[in-house]
This record gives C-alpha cells, structure tokens and sequence, in this order.
C-alpha cells in the first residue's frame, strides 16, 4: 500500500507539471523557435550523451553521484571529424533549443526546447515530434534549488523520475543536496535516495563532498572541476604547472578498473579516444563480451554497447596531445600484457584495442604496440577483410 500511494504522488506531481508548462501556448513557442533555429547563435559540445542536455545540464551534483558519467566539453571548433553530439542554439544569449545526436544521418530529430517565467526554467523533450519529457528548473536569488527530471513518459504505471534539492547557508555556499532517482515499471517502484553533505575549510573554499546512499554510510566523492566551478561561481583555474600525465598514473588507473570487471565474460577491452586535430576531446574506457558475435559484430566498436568509464579526469588541466596519449596507452598496455596482468585477470588472452571512430594510421599502430603476443590479431584479420583498415 505504501508503494502504491507513493506511485500515485509521483504520478500526480508529474500530471500537475505537465499541465502547468506543456500548453498549448508554449507548444506553439516551441514550434517557432524550432522554425527560426537556422538563425540563432549555435555551440556545439561533444560526450554527455548520458546526461540530459550535456554540457549545459543544470544539474549540480549528477557526475558526483554517478561517476562514471561526464557532461561533455564543449568544441572550440567544429570539423568533420570532431563529430558533435549536441548543437545548442542561442537566442539573445538564452539557450532555446538543444539538439541530440545533431550528427546522426536520421529523418527525425530529438530536440530540447527551453523557456523561462521568472526563477523557473522548464523545458519540453521531444521525440518525433511527440512529447517525451520535461525538465524543471527553479532558482532562487540566481541560485538553483530544485530540478525535476521526467526523463521518459510511458503510461501512468510505467515512468522515470528525478528529483533534486539544493540548500545553501547564509552567506549563499550550497551545503546539502538530496536526488531522488524514481523508476516505476509496471506499478512497480524503484527509488533510491542520494544526500550530499558539501564541506569547506577556513577560507570558506570547498574542500569535499561527502556522499550517501539510501541512508546508508557516507563516503567522499571527487568534485569535476566543472561541476565545482558551478558550485562556487568561481573559474577553473589554469594549471600549467602541473604535471604531465606519467604512464605510472594511468597503469594504476586501468588496473583498478580492469580489476573491478573479474568474472565478466570480456575477450575485448577498448581504449576510445576521440580527438580534433590533436586535441583530445573523449577518452575513456569499456569492453565487450562473448554473446556469440562473429564477424564486423565481433570486433567492430560501432556494434558494441559503448558503456564506457570516462578517463576525462586524467587529462584535466594538462596540454595532452592526442598523439601522445596514443602513445602512453599502447605502452601502458604492452606493459600489462607483459605482466600477464590481464590474462591472470580474465583467465585468458585479451585484445585490447586503442582507437577512435575512423581506426586511423596512428590507432593502429598503437593496437600493434599495446599486444605484443598477437592477442589482438582476429580484430586485424577481421577489420582488413571488411576493408576498414587496409
């Protein structure tokens, strides 16, 4: 019973924001600006994709409490090969319109349309020109205290929810923030509760984040620089200073995370990393496992699942150049396959595979260098035969 009273509450906060901000009023507004978008201001940011208008997600706390996530960086330029996954388009200096998957060759379009009344930002998600959610955003005094996600809209008995708080203390730092993650399938609930405790030192500087789950134990969570920048107003500071990315930083990294996957049935393990020009603008982590593929399935990134752990933060505040970090995994890898380190791990021989979307020249060569002992010469095999690589 308490289940269901807690499904029809939900239920009745999602009827009541749908009739207040999806009208026939801001339907027709949505209409006009997804007419006149040719003539807004346009920016373009790549990654994301798993977080709801990426870059300019107006959440404060969702890459603390999913880690593996990141909103993406926003493209300095725009190139064939950079590939956006969002196009923002702005009117008056107002985001208006957020566009998904704004490279993807498809009759149709998913747009964000966005409007303000006052401290209220809600937007409307559309999907073949269907409603598929909303978002609703209010601040108080500049500052954001609540966001409501419905991220997908099924039926009474069957949608996704999120709900999120902010407090702040007297002089305006934010110092507790609570998500609620709902999901209801088939009048079935599923809840679980986030609570931040935000801590700072002397100076009044934020120092950590103390994060816990359905009231269980706190724990610290690492801050994005990003997402710290929002939270203190202040601007990330240029770090020239600080070290180069060391092939000892990132074998510690890929140990911890390839650990963590014992058991999986993986024979592939991808490092992706996307760039423009020379500049990095995606790097991170997954693998595939066996389910009987063979062929272009097999071996062909673009048919795997693609849930990926990002390795951005490694790069932050470092000038690392695509090519180098090609280099610095090929031999980090070398290194682990030498180690016997991943056959120890999985019980077998793995390929691990360095590449971006278009496996070019240099991805190649470092796939080479990363498997000494011919553990990745099917993906070679496989790749020539489809012509992908010559």
């Amino acid at each position: 019973m308490k289940n269901k009273n807690t499904i029809i509450k939900y239920k009745r906060y999602i009827d009541e924001n749908i009739m207040i901000y999806y009208t026939n009023n801001s339907v027709k507004k949505m209409k006009q600006d997804l007419a006149n978008k040719d003539s807004f201001e346009k920016e373009y940011s790549r990654g994301g994709l798993c977080m709801v208008r990426g870059y300019y997600n107006p959440s404060l706390i969702e890459e603390i409490v999913t880690t593996n996530i990141s909103r993406g960086n926003l493209l300095k330029k725009v190139t064939k090969r950079s590939r956006p996954d969002y196009c923002y388009y702005f009117h008056q200096g107002e985001i208006k319109l957020v566009q998904k998957h704004c490279c993807d060759e498809v009759e149709f379009q998913r747009f964000e349309w966005i409007d303000r009344e006052g401290d209220v930002e809600y937007s409307i998600l559309t999907d073949l020109d269907e409603f598929s959610g909303m978002v609703v955003s209010k601040y108080r005094n500049g500052k954001i205290i609540s966001n409501s996600f419905l991220s997908s809209y099924f039926s009474a008995d069957s949608f996704d929810l999120t709900l999120e708080f902010y407090e702040y203390d007297q002089i305006g730092k934010l110092v507790y923030a609570e998500m609620n993650d709902i999901s209801v399938l088939g009048n079935k609930l599923f809840e679980t509760k986030y609570t931040l405790k935000f801590n700072y030192d002397e100076r009044n500087m934020l120092n950590d984040c103390m994060l816990s789950v359905d009231g269980k134990d706190a724990y610290p969570c690492r801050i994005p620089p990003i997402v710290k920048s929002l939270i203190t107003d202040e601007v990330i500071p240029e770090l020239p200073g600080k070290s180069p990315l060391s092939k000892e930083e990132l074998l510690k990294e890929l140990r911890k995370i390839i650990s963590s996957w014992q058991g999986e049935n993986i024979y592939v393990i991808s490092l992706f990393i996307d760039h423009d020009d020379n500049t990095i603008t995606e790097f991170e982590i997954s693998f595939n496992h066996e389910e009987g593929q063979i062929g272009e399935e097999r071996w062909n990134y673009a048919f795997w699942e693609q849930d990926g752990i990002t390795l951005d933060y490694l790069l932050e505040h470092r000038n690392v150049k695509w090519k180098k970090l090609l280099d610095l995994c090929a031999a980090s890898i070398k290194q682990l396959q030498k180690e016997n380190f991943l056959k120890e791990t999985f019980g077998r021989d793995i390929a691990v595979i360095i590449h971006g979307y278009e496996y070019e020249p240099a991805e190649i060569k470092a796939t080479k260098t990363a498997n000494p002992n011919g553990q990745a010469d099917a993906f070679f095999k496989e790749m020539k035969v489809l012509g992908i690589i010559p």
